[in-house]
């Protein structure tokens, strides 16, 4: 029995890790509406600044800068960030996020939350 202790603890290990969240692909993202071209990054403040740049991590907090609406971050991966919107904008049911690429703050659609 005490030989099998540390396999099964190293199967529990490895079988915990290989959960996770999924992160769909681009090519499920639907047509997002009413998007500016693209987001700028947000601070606590509410106020937008343009520092999203080529190969730059996501940012947490993300705002139109039409409006200001806060777009937060919820996953991200693979330069893409999928941000919860308020409600009822963007085309985005709650049950979706909209994504958008880091690097740039550009829209790239609406996936599976």
């Amino acid at each position: 029995m005490r030989t099998r202790l540390p396999l099964l603890l190293l199967f529990a290990l490895l079988s915990g890790c290989s959960g996770g969240t999924v992160f769909p692909a681009d090519g499920e993202a639907e047509p997002a509406r009413g998007v500016p071209e693209q987001f700028l990054t947000g601070s606590p403040s509410g106020r937008a600044r343009l520092d999203v740049r080529p190969g730059g991590a996501c940012q947490s907090l993300m705002v139109d800068p039409r409006d200001g609406a806060r777009l937060t971050l919820v996953r991200s991966a693979y330069d893409r960030g999928d941000y919860d919107v308020p409600s009822g904008r963007y085309g985005v049911d709650a049950d979706k996020l909209l994504r958008l690429e880091c690097g740039t703050g550009r829209p790239v659609g609406v996936v599976p939350r």
